[in-house]
């Protein structure tokens, strides 16, 4: 088995943002062939894909165990097109657009599974038999439409088979050659097959797919006496997934990867696999291979440590994930609880239904602190009054953001804007005869709807609570104007602020009830939304990295925040506040009712190494991941770096390229971070052990 090293070196990430060569093939396709009459947009974008699958370069390297890398992201033009053609080719494009992030068209699992029993010529049978049946016109042409990417599949898989022919690699083209139209035979042809697959997919524009639970349908093609060989074509398919990494600020490449977890018969789905997973991912060290790991009651005691001396590697993976929350929460949106059990995550933290579904959109997130700033602003009398007036807010910004989405739906019906190959590789579509877009999936779609300054707002509430209404230290008006000041000749306010209210993150009951109300209530305002096409809106108590953007919109808080700085991320605590301990901090972050934030929470963990040196080191981590599954939080993921190491890469970046930071939701290399992100990873505060 050639060393997967070499490639690792290769696919470091550049500089600069990179040029679409996927979009100039689909575009220039438009530009010289008009459609014709009685040909469908679906089928005029499968012949548009089949140009662009006979002309992107492949290229094969000697030390290639899986062909295919995305040779269609360039940071400069090849030669033979010039700057002028690529923008006629976008502007043709311009017509045929892409569902995006925020229209369904990324964060999402194929049917891996299906696609690994059947092969492509099993789909083209099924196709064309449903094509044979008594249906519809629309429906026949829209068979017809997959059958044409299937052909553009194939095209792709047979000019990688020829690339690798070329470079003198004929036992990888006979396999690819093979995989073209045939299952998979043993694990190297699954990994090739899904690899190769997963790339064509990122060929249409999708970011933020995922591979889904990698451990479980590879599992039939494992044999234990082959394991190194295993464990190094992981090592293989880790590296190629760093390939798509190749713009140091493009995070649509995270590509989630599930292990772990329940069967969906209920049973522990823990198995060799998953531990392979785990060593490939702290071995390669690539920030966008996005490990997910499933707990549950039953968890192993060696998964728990497997999982928690992987992060203790510092590379921010696995974030682990509770089913003991997950699976009940998505059986109360109607999910069968066999199909619940079966989740995996797309992007950073989304539950999905792999091959189920069309892909997450998330777009619109609620600047929800801006809510509670309005209502303050509107003098409220008592505590009572300014939740009020903070709950009508909230409904009204939401119910703005389900209207924006909701009409953009509207601009991108499914007969213009259809998404065949994704409909090939989900269940039902190809029964039904329709795009996953026009009700052809198994399951309706999801759109998150995020807050943003989770705990700037409980922290906000708390001190008005206490301050002005409890204690009548201060009367709502000072407070006003104490704020629009931004605390300038009121410094002794500020500290009162500070000191005297209690501050989430601590294990104190008064501001951790608050909490539990703020998601309560946020989270059953998005659940009462429906989608135009029948799907449902989902919360979650995530923000990435929009906590300093949105902070930049609102002034200074009553949390002592100064005025546009950054909010607090995700369901952490304010920066720095949790001053308790991590067993407080546990506390704290598990007061939510997380069943209610459906689409996901994120929950930022920082610790000190040095807390966790010796023998017992391991031991002492493993509570903790025991201890987030006893007290139900739904999501945590940990950074294990100190701020020694972190300043030094901020003063000697080229020594600390290789630095991998957990930033919200995905890790990423520390020194390419954008200045305000780095400082907000190192704000954090750097618990020590129980």
């Amino acid at each position: 088995m050639r060393d997967w090293r070499p490639l690792r070196e290769l696919y470091r990430p550049g500089r600069g943002e990179m040029i679409d060569l996927g979009l100039f093939y689909r575009g220039s396709y438009y530009r010289d062939r008009p459609r014709a009459a009685g040909v469908s947009e679906a089928l005029y974008r499968m012949r548009a894909l089949q140009h662009m699958a006979a002309m992107l370069p492949c290229v094969v390297h000697d030390d290639d165990e899986l062909a295919g890398e995305p040779t269609f992201l360039l940071h400069a033009l090849p030669a033979g097109i010039s700057d002028d053609d690529y923008q006629q080719a976008r502007a043709a494009h311009a017509a045929h657009p892409n569902r995006d992030f925020q229209r369904g068209g990324s964060h999402l699992v194929i049917d891996f599974p299906e696609v690994l029993a059947a092969g492509f010529a099993g789909y083209r049978q099924r196709v064309d038999a449903e094509r044979r049946r008594e249906r519809p016109a629309s429906e026949k042409a829209y068979l017809e439409a997959m059958l044409a990417g299937l052909d553009a599949i194939e095209v792709f898989f047979r000019r990688h088979a020829s690339a690798a022919r070329a470079a003198g690699r004929s036992d990888l083209a006979d396999r690819v050659d093979w995989l073209s139209t045939k299952p998979p035979r043993d694990m190297h042809d699954a990994l090739q097959l899904i690899w190769l697959l997963f790339l064509f997919l990122r060929t249409e524009g999708r970011g933020a797919n995922g591979f889904g639970r990698i451990d479980q349908y590879l599992w039939p093609f494992y044999d234990a006496n082959r394991r190194d060989e295993t464990f190094a074509l992981f090592c293989h398919l880790w590296t190629k997934i760093e390939s798509l990494h190749q713009s140091p600020n493009n995070q649509s490449s995270v590509t989630n990867i599930a292990i772990g977890g329940l069967t969906p018969s209920g049973e522990n789905a823990e198995n060799e696999l998953s531990y392979i997973a785990l060593e490939a991912t702290s071995t390669v060290r690539s920030p966008s291979t996005n490990l997910s790991a499933r707990f549950h009651d039953g968890s192993s005691e060696r998964y728990h440590r497997a999982c928690a001396r992987c992060i203790m590697s510092g590379i921010g993976f696995p974030a682990i994930f509770n089913d003991e929350v997950n699976v009940p929460s998505l059986h109360e949106l109607g999910i069968p609880l066999a199909a619940a059990r079966d989740y995996c995550l797309v992007g950073c933290i989304e539950s999905h239904i792999p091959g189920c579904q069309t892909g997450w959109s998330d777009g619109f997130s609620s600047n929800t602190m801006q809510c509670l700033e309005r209502s303050w602003q509107r003098l409220p009398r008592s505590y009572d009054e300014l939740w009020d007036k903070f709950r009508d807010e909230v409904e009204r910004s939401i119910q703005t953001a389900v209207d924006q989405y909701n009409q953009q739906l509207a601009d991108q019906p499914p007969e213009r804007v259809p998404d065949v190959i994704l409909s090939l590789f989900t269940r039902d579509c190809i029964a039904r005869g329709l795009d996953v877009n026009a009700g052809g999936a198994l399951y309706p779609r999801w759109h998150g709807l995020g807050i943003r300054g989770f705990a700037s707002m409980v922290d906000s509430l708390a001190a008005i609570k206490k301050v002005v209404f409890e204690d009548g230290l201060l009367s709502i008006e000072q407070l006003q104007e104490i704020l629009a000041k931004d605390f300038a000749g009121y410094e002794n306010e500020r500290q009162l602020l500070l000191r005297r209210a209690p501050k989430f993150g601590n294990d104190n009951p008064y501001v951790d009830g608050i909490a539990h109300d703020v998601a309560g209530l946020y989270c059953r305002i998005v659940l009462a939304h429906h989608t135009i096409d029948g799907g449902r809106f989902l919360p979650l108590i995530a923000s990435n990295i929009h906590n300093i953007s949105a902070g930049r919109e609102v002034g200074a808080s009553p949390d002592g925040r100064f005025a546009h700085t950054p909010l607090s991320t995700a369901c952490s605590p304010f920066f720095g506040n949790d001053v308790s301990g991590p067993t407080a901090f546990f506390a704290s972050v598990a007061a939510p009712d997380f069943t209610l934030s459906k689409g996901g929470t994120v929950v930022n963990a920082r610790f000190d190494p040095d807390a966790f040196a010796g023998a017992d080191g391991l031991d002492r981590m493993v509570v903790f991941t025991k201890a987030f599954v006893r007290r139900r939080i739904q999501e945590m993921q940990f950074n294990f770096n100190n701020n020694a190491e972190l300043e030094d890469a901020l003063q000697h970046p080229r020594e600390h390229e290789n630095l991998v930071v957990r930033v919200s939701g995905f890790s990423a290399y520390f020194v390419y971070l954008d200045p305000m992100v780095q400082r907000d990873v190192i704000r954090r505060h750097a618990h020590g052990h129980a």
